[in-house]
């Protein structure tokens, strides 16, 4: 289960201000789709790679920031009529014991002292949504691991248009893989990304071998699941036998 405990107080390495990010105090990564080039679809958490907006225009990632204070969970608004006690609370004696309930559970002051004190919080870090990843991608040259997490987000959003095909073809019964013919943009994504990832001291060879894949490059594909741990061993399985059958575009699976 995703439990939000609240949001961090973070300073940006852009300029001189603060904004806030959720803090999470459980993760639950399940979701509808698992995707071989990384995508989760219909899950429970964000998939942004720490990839934020500054409210002064600039990109940044959450790793690359300071966190300067803690804002814990804000109590939700008193339902309607909450210091209404009914009758039967009174007659067995609890009504103060559910009024002082009441004023632990909810906040409780009027909306304007409320309002007033929210006037005064940090703005939220802005989300980065798919669609502005190449003005992401044209800000962050000389940011080796911003382009990384832009180009990652940006190869699987580029992907998002063969995934309905893919969905179309299996509930089609289509005999063989689905035709997966990535544009000159994919390409050229995939190339620059796959070129930084080897560049890692420590790369993912999975997410690797996925692109040469994706790139229609097998023998480089197997290669790079040579070097995986074996801790990946169905995963290496689940892609040498897609390498086998000449399957080039993602595929969705199961864990």
């Amino acid at each position: 289960m995703t439990r939000i405990a609240g949001n961090s107080v973070i300073a940006p390495p852009c300029c001189q201000t603060s904004l806030t990010t959720l803090r999470y105090a459980s993760m639950n990564f399940s979701a509808f789709e698992h995707w071989t080039d990384g995508r989760d679809v219909g899950g429970l958490m964000t998939q942004d790679g720490g990839l934020c907006k500054c409210t002064c225009g600039r990109y940044f990632l959450r790793s690359q920031t300071e966190e300067i204070g803690f804002l814990p969970n804000r109590k939700p608004r008193p339902p309607p009529n909450w210091d209404k006690v009914s009758l039967l609370t009174r007659v067995m004696g609890k009504a103060q014991a559910e009024r002082q309930r009441a004023l632990e559970m909810y906040d409780t002051r009027p909306e304007e002292e409320i309002a007033a004190e929210e006037a005064l919080l940090p703005p939220a870090a802005i989300a980065v949504h798919d669609p502005e990843l190449p003005e992401v991608i044209a800000q962050a040259q000389g940011d080796r691991a911003m382009l990384i997490v832009a180009r990652r987000r940006y190869w699987r959003y580029l992907n998002d248009d063969f995934r309905e095909a893919y969905r179309e073809h299996k509930e089609a019964n289509a005999a063989g893989p689905a035709p997966y013919r990535p544009t000159s943009l994919q390409r050229e994504n995939m190339q620059h990304l796959t070129l930084m990832l080897q560049e890692k001291s420590s790369p993912d060879w999975l997410e690797v071998a996925e692109l040469h894949r994706e790139l229609g490059e097998p023998d480089k594909a197997l290669e790079c699941l040579g070097y995986a741990g074996g801790k990946d061993h169905g995963m290496v399985r689940l892609h040498q036998g897609l390498i086998a059958a000449g399957d080039q575009g993602p595929v969705r699976f199961r864990y």
